[in-house]
């Protein structure tokens, strides 16, 4: 049964980019979170033991992740949690954990709102109605 999970975090260095031969392409990268939480009584801000993940896209967004993000770029993926075994360069077996990513998004929970996008001009009362004349409200037409 597959594990699916969420993750938020930053991105801890830029994505790694893997091309192969048969035009498809994969990217790894690893999120951190830095959890922090505030005490009630003294209002103090306490940090948290930081959490890692490792994370594993595949086409068709492999090559938009690495092309759009960036280390510390704060993403939002989910997934499901794969485990992988492996040899280390000493012999040993070792397992690894890593989220292979269904879905990825920018995080905005920390992101300041842009002084420009609240800014932006009312539209005017010449532009054209955000419709085609047939349905205009009033002309009867129900779509």
């Amino acid at each position: 049964m597959d594990r699916f999970t969420a993750f938020e975090g930053n991105l801890t260095a830029d994505p790694e980019l893997k091309e192969f031969e048969d035009g498809n392409a994969s990217v790894r990268f690893r999120l951190i979170n830095n959890p922090t939480r505030t005490d009630r009584r003294t209002g103090e801000v306490i940090k948290e033991t930081p959490v890692g993940q490792s994370c594993v896209a595949r086409d068709p967004f492999a090559r938009s992740i690495a092309a759009n993000a960036k280390k510390g770029t704060r993403l939002l993926v989910w997934g499901t949690l794969k485990t992988r075994e492996y040899t280390d360069k000493d012999g040993n077996r070792r397992t690894a954990e890593y989220l292979a990513v269904a879905a990825v998004g920018e995080s905005w929970r920390f992101r300041k709102s842009s002084p420009q996008a609240s800014e932006a001009p009312a539209p005017s009362k010449e532009s054209a109605p955000p419709w085609p004349e047939a349905t205009q409200p009033g002309s009867g037409y129900a779509g």
